[in-house]
């Protein structure tokens, strides 16, 4: 059931059909014709004036006494095309009661739908909206069984490649339904041994959407409440921004709601990730870059993934600065970055680590493995733990073991990356002048600020440490500083609001 040109949708109730265009033929003579219509004054498509309508492609699955269900179709499709016949494709659902479930694809069993982690919006349309009825006859109403949330982006000269809505809440995934005399509820299945729920969804687009005028987008959503909520929009390059609501927000079922997102907040930032960290007791906070510094010649880049340490022939550890006397620091991210949109970056200092990772409140990381690489993953403000089948580590907690026994799979990894959360690999450190990377087991991370043994001589700086069962940084009993001449690695931050 596609929206001839969604923007609102309104549902419409039953009436009888006139108009013959039937393109089937029906596997069995003897399964039922079923009357179908949507219910009155919902809004669900993409225009005031343009209502929920039915295509030849749809495909229902309808659940009666037989063991399994039958698939329909709409033939005979009214001239509004509102309401049609349903008629059967393959199978036979036998004798009434009925339930049926529109689209086929998210029909689990006759109580149980799945919703799909990720939508289809193809030429400006919103496909396949969840509908479901029950009948004792064959005389169907379908209701809707999720909420519409049309995103309205102001006018700005760029283009969008999808949309990514993060909440505290499962969006997708198996869901109970529950008809309430005649009004549905999704139910959140929690059976503990099913892993394919997520508190994120995507819309994706046939083609990259251009919004040199203003545009809307729409996309379903379980009625709730949901405490965060955060949309995550990509542009054609994978550069993306993100809009934050500060406050609740309620979506009931069968309503479209409305948010704008302003002009002034369409900023595609390249380089750097969607979560938010403190950094300091003033409140300052900072992104940090979507991979490690990299440089091969005078060209530098970040790695195309957070867990990489080097990509093709690009070095991935530096020097602090070009002699161990010097007190000013040679900032890597003075330098143009191909995906990093120019001199935006810096280093976090001393002080900052120690705050990011011992003071902030909730401070929150872990040591452990993704894909069996090493390192450590840094958790951001506000942050709401998103996999249902991996629970949440107790938070900064040293392991016995390397790296403890905490693991993720990279579906997983990307799960907690689109949460906002950092992750640092394990990469080494070259010692003074040394050709080889030592200890390749740990992580050494530059800070910006210059110390000595006695604090006095600047000859060595702090680095962030990561050790396979501990993690040391400034401030910490354990805090560690490399000479300058030594290489370590560097991950940049961006300051934000």
């Amino acid at each position: 059931m596609r929206k001839a040109s969604l923007y609102v949708i309104a549902l419409v109730g039953l009436g009888l059909v006139t108009a013959s265009c039937s393109k089937e033929q029906r596997t069995d003579g003897n399964a039922p014709v079923f009357k179908a219509g949507v219910e009155k004054n919902t809004k669900t498509s993409f225009s005031e004036a343009t209502n929920l309508v039915w295509t030849d492609g749809d495909q229902v699955a309808i659940y009666g006494s037989a063991s399994a269900p039958a698939t329909y179709h709409p033939e005979n499709i009214q001239e509004d095309a509102q309401y049609c016949d349903l008629v059967v494709t393959e199978g036979n659902p036998g004798d009434g009661p009925y339930t049926a479930i529109y689209p086929v694809s998210i029909a689990k069993n006759s109580t149980t739908v799945t919703l799909p982690a990720k939508q289809a919006s193809v030429a400006g349309e919103l496909t396949a909206y969840p509908m479901y009825a029950q009948s004792n006859s064959t005389v169907l109403s379908f209701k809707n069984l999720c909420s519409v949330l049309k995103i309205t982006m102001q006018k700005a000269n760029t283009t969008v490649s999808k949309i990514q809505i993060v909440t505290d809440q499962y969006l997708n995934g198996d869901f109970t339904v529950n008809y309430n005399d005649g009004t549905p509820t999704l139910e959140y299945v929690n059976t503990g041994n099913v892993n394919n729920h997520t508190k994120i969804t995507t819309l994706t687009f046939a083609n990259n959407v251009s919004i040199d005028e203003s545009h809307d987008f729409y996309i379903y959503l379980p009625a709730n409440t949901y405490n965060y909520f955060q949309i995550k929009v990509y542009d054609a390059s994978g550069n993306f921004f993100t809009n934050t609501s500060n406050r609740p927000l309620t979506f009931n079922r069968s309503v479209y709601n409305k948010l704008t997102i302003p002009a002034s907040a369409i900023n595609f930032y390249p380089g750097d990730l969607n979560g938010k960290f403190t950094v300091s007791s003033d409140g300052r906070k900072v992104s940090f870059s979507k991979g490690n510094l990299q440089k091969n010649g005078s060209i530098y880049q970040f790695a195309n993934y957070q867990y990489n340490k080097q990509d093709g022939n690009y070095t991935y550890l530096f020097q602090w600065a070009s002699n161990s006397t010097a007190s000013t620091y040679n900032e890597p991210g003075n330098n143009t970055i191909v995906n990093g949109n120019g001199s935006t970056w810096r280093t976090l200092t001393g002080p900052e680590w120690d705050y990011l990772l011992r003071l902030r409140t909730g401070a929150r990381w872990n040591l452990v493995k993704i894909n069996n690489i090493k390192g450590v993953i840094i958790y951001p403000d506000n942050f709401v733990w998103p996999l249902e089948d991996n629970a949440a580590p107790t938070y900064q907690q040293h392991p016995s073991t390397d790296y403890g026994t905490k693991t993720f799979t990279l579906n997983e990894w990307q799960v907690l990356e689109d949460a906002g959360c950092v992750f640092l690999p394990a990469t080494g450190h070259i010692q003074k002048n040394s050709s080889s990377v030592s200890t390749p087991t740990y992580g050494y991370y530059w800070s910006s600020t210059a110390v000595g043994t006695d604090f006095n001589t600047r000859d060595y700086a702090f680095i962030m440490y990561i050790q396979p069962t501990s993690l040391a940084f400034p401030g910490s009993n354990n805090a560690t500083r490399q000479e300058k001449t030594s290489y370590s690695a560097v991950r940049l931050v961006k300051d934000v609001q």
